[in-house]
């Protein structure tokens, strides 16, 4: 047995040159393709990494936000289905030092204008509306 490769017969060799020839951009696009996604795929994950993201804020937990009652100390999706937003070390101490009375809510201002809260000033007017409708008065028998 011997282990030397015998040389390529002419034809062949003609045949193969003019194959790559015809196709030698095949492998350079195939080359950028490759190196186009690793650098996207390198990319969405340093913008999906929350600890990077945040700067210099350090998240605490994570919290459900339809439940804020159901806390996580990782990221992950709430039993809802929704991701699970950051709680950071500032916002903690925020909301400890404001005193909120029970059952009122705090928004923070890119939340407000998200959601797109309007302030004024409430003023008496001397405009009068009167809305006339049809309707139909019935006794509730369940209470006769």
């Amino acid at each position: 047995m011997n282990n030397i490769e015998k040389p390529i017969p002419s034809t062949e060799a003609g045949q193969l040159r003019a194959v790559l020839k015809k196709y030698w951009q095949a492998p350079i696009v195939l080359l950028i393709v490759v190196v186009l996604f690793l650098a996207g795929s390198r990319y969405g994950q340093s913008k999906a990494d929350p600890q990077r993201s945040a700067g210099s804020r350090r998240i605490l937990y994570y919290v459900d936000p339809m439940n804020p009652a159901h806390t996580s100390p990782e990221p992950g999706l709430a039993p809802c289905g929704m991701k699970m937003e950051p709680v950071y070390a500032e916002d903690e101490g925020q909301a400890a030092g404001s005193a909120l009375a029970p059952g009122s809510v705090k928004i923070t201002p890119e939340k407000q204008q998200i959601m797109g809260v309007r302030v004024d000033t409430v003023a008496k007017s001397p405009w009068t509306y009167t809305l006339r409708t049809v309707g139909k008065v019935a006794a509730d028998e369940t209470r006769t």
